[in-house]
């Protein structure tokens, strides 16, 4: 989903009276180089508002299972399962704003 690099740069001075900083700084830079870095998982607990969406979400795909389930012919059902998944894109995309509106305060 996300990608990003990240970057160390390190200042090194060529004098004599300065190489065991550079060899301890080169040192730093190897071993930082092989660190894995990973994002941040979210610690805070689900606000009111969240918790209200997910419970919603969670209800409209139960729905377009059941609808999907159900099959048989008639346009209504198609139809149905349509306004469903609808229904279901915009309430992914109000959670997905909740959240990202979370984030930002935090």
């Amino acid at each position: 989903m996300l990608q990003a690099k990240t970057y160390l740069f390190c200042a090194i001075r060529p004098e004599c009276t300065y190489l065991k900083y550079t060899f301890a700084t080169l040192g730093f830079a190897k071993n930082a180089s092989v660190v894995q870095l990973s994002p941040k998982k979210a610690t805070t607990a689900k606000s009111p508002a969240e918790r209200k969406l997910m419970l919603e979400l969670e209800k409209y795909k139960q729905m377009v299972e059941q609808m999907k389930g159900a099959g048989g012919g008639g346009g209504g059902d198609s139809e149905e399962v349509a306004r469903l998944q609808a229904m279901l894109a915009e309430q992914q995309a109000a959670l997905q704003k909740a959240v990202n509106e979370d984030g930002d305060d935090g």
